[in-house]
C-alpha cells in the first residue's frame, strides 16, 4: 500500500511539474512576453491599422493640396538635411520613421512592433505611467472640443476639415468602421497603452538630455536611443516565439546605459 501511495504521489508530481514546464497556448498565439500573449489576430490588426493610417495621410495631403511626396523625403526636407551628407545615425532615424509609419509591415515586422510595444508598456506600468480608459476618453473629448472651437473661428480651416471628414468617411467604411469616432472608440485600449508609453518616453527624453550632451540634432539621437532602449528591455524579457516562421528582429544598436529610472512625476 505504501508503494502504491508513493507511486501515485510521484505520478501526480510529475504531471504538475510537466504541466508547468510545457504550458500550452491557443493555436493563434504567436509569442509570449513575460506571460502576456501576442496573437495572429493582433498582428493582422497592426497591419490593417497601418494601411488605414497611410490612406488617411494621403487623404489629408489631397485636402491640403500637397504633393504625394514620400514621408521620408518630406521629413528630410523638414530637417533641412542633404541626403547625400547624412550620417549613419541620421539615415537610421529616417529609416525608423519610414518603418514605423509609412511602410506596410510584414507579419514578422508587425510581431516585432507588438513585442517592443508590450515590453515598453509593461515598463511604463511599473514606472507609474498607466493610463485609464476614462482618462483617455476625457483627453480625447477635450482635444476634440478645443480643435472644433479653433476651427469655428477660421472659415477656411473648417472648410478643409469638413472636406477631410467627407473624404475619409469612405476610407473608414472600407476598413470596417462606421466613422472616425467608431475607429477611435474601438481602439481605445491601444490608445491607453500608447499614452502610458508616451508619458514614459517624455521622462526618457529628459534623462537622455543629460546623457547625450552637445549633439546637433537631439530629436534624432533621442529617437534612435528610444529604439535602442526598447530593444534592450525586450532582450531582458522572458520571450517565447511559438511559431517557426516568426523571429525577433533588431534595428538598433547595443544599449550601454542599463535600466533607467523613468518613474512618473509625482502628482
Amino acid at each position: 500500500m505504501k508503494l502504491i501511495r508513493a507511486g501515485v504521489f510521484f505520478l501526480m508530481a510529475a504531471l504538475v511539474l510537466g504541466g508547468c514546464a510545457s504550458q500550452s497556448y491557443s493555436e493563434n498565439v504567436v509569442a509570449v512576453v513575460n506571460g502576456e500573449t501576442i496573437t495572429k489576430e493582433e498582428i493582422a490588426e497592426v497591419i490593417k491599422e497601418r494601411k488605414l493610417l497611410i490612406d488617411l495621410t494621403e487623404a489629408l495631403r489631397l485636402v491640403n493640396g500637397e504633393s504625394s511626396m514620400p514621408q521620408r523625403e518630406a521629413m528630410i526636407q523638414a530637417f533641412g538635411i542633404n541626403e547625400e551628407d547624412m550620417t549613419p545615425g541620421q539615415k537610421r532615424f529616417f529609416e525608423g520613421i519610414e518603418r514605423s509609419s509609412a511602410k506596410i509591415p510584414t507579419e514578422n515586422e508587425a510581431l516585432n512592433i507588438l513585442l517592443v510595444e508590450e515590453v515598453l508598456y509593461q515598463e511604463a506600468v511599473k514606472e507609474g505611467h498607466d493610463a485609464s480608459i476614462d482618462k483617455v476618453k476625457e483627453i480625447m473629448e477635450e482635444s476634440k472640443r478645443i480643435n472644433m472651437e479653433a476651427m469655428s473661428q477660421n472659415e477656411e480651416a473648417l472648410k478643409e476639415y469638413n472636406e477631410y471628414v467627407e473624404k475619409t468617411a469612405s476610407i473608414y467604411h472600407q476598413y470596417g468602421f462606421a466613422s472616425e469616432d467608431d475607429y477611435l472608440n474601438k481602439r481605445i485600449d491601444r490608445t491607453a497603452r500608447a499614452m502610458a508609453i508616451n508619458t514614459m518616453n517624455y521622462e526618457f527624453d529628459k534623462v537622455m538630455t543629460d546623457k547625450l550632451p552637445n549633439i546637433d540634432l537631439p530629436q534624432m539621437e533621442r529617437g534612435n536611443a528610444w529604439e535602442d532602449y526598447g530593444e534592450y528591455l525586450l532582450s531582458k524579457a522572458k520571450v517565447k516565439i511559438l511559431k517557426p516562421e516568426y523571429q525577433i528582429e533588431h534595428y538598433g544598436e547595443s544599449w550601454s546605459h542599463g535600466k533607467l529610472d523613468l518613474k512618473a512625476a509625482s502628482k
